[in-house]
């Protein structure tokens, strides 16, 4: 087994109100610095409607100069649970209330530069909120499963987060999130956690 070496101690090199830019402290003169960035936990968010569509978002991504298509999601408000985090990004950015959330994992979406923790969500019988409209910059999408498979294949779809979602769910759940029926979906996950503060590790 490999013996870890000692952890190096970090100092914030940048600071914003969403994430920081951390370094490592170095031990002797001329040590290159590790780099990491820390910010809160995020809910990664996979809304299905009744009828067993996919509710997405379409944004503008100033690092990419263009729009990208994604699920819903969004970082962790203080002490707030991954549940209540997930209800709270599908109707912020989808308008749309969901009835039941479901914990299919947690990952971390790059272990060489983040810190922080990604919770996989699943949610269900995703209905459109009276009067209510997606947040400014944020467009609805919604595709059958089949539309969505289609836009992963010709990489319209290339949002890590969604992607592992098929995965994860063949593991957790033993189907395919994609082709499975929704009635077999929802009692295969309904043995998920529900998201609670004791479900985050």
């Amino acid at each position: 087994m490999m013996t870890a070496p000692k952890p190096p101690v970090f100092r914030v090199a940048f600071s914003t109100p969403w994430f920081a830019i951390e370094e490592s402290v170095p031990e002797t003169p001329g040590d290159l610095p590790h780099y990491r960035l820390t910010a809160s936990d995020g809910a990664i968010c996979m809304p299905f409607t009744p009828e067993g569509d996919v509710l997405l978002v379409r944004q503008y991504r100033h690092a990419l100069g263009r729009h990208t298509l994604e699920v819903p999601s969004g970082g962790l408000d203080g002490d707030e649970g991954c549940a209540a985090a997930a209800i709270r990004e599908i109707a912020e950015e989808t308008a749309h209330a969901v009835a039941d959330v479901r914990l299919l994992g947690i990952a971390r979406p790059q272990l060489n530069r983040n810190t922080q923790r990604e919770f996989f969500m699943l949610a269900f019988d995703a209905m459109p909120i009276a009067g209510a409209e997606p947040e400014a910059g944020m467009e609805l999408v919604r595709m059958t499963r089949l539309e969505l498979a289609q836009a992963i294949r010709t990489g319209v779809m290339e949002q890590p987060a969604a992607i592992g979602f098929i995965g994860l769910a063949s593991v957790k759940l033993g189907l395919d999130i994609l082709s499975a029926p929704m009635d077999e979906i929802k009692a295969r996950a309904r043995a998920l956690p529900q998201g609670g503060k004791a479900d985050e590790g």
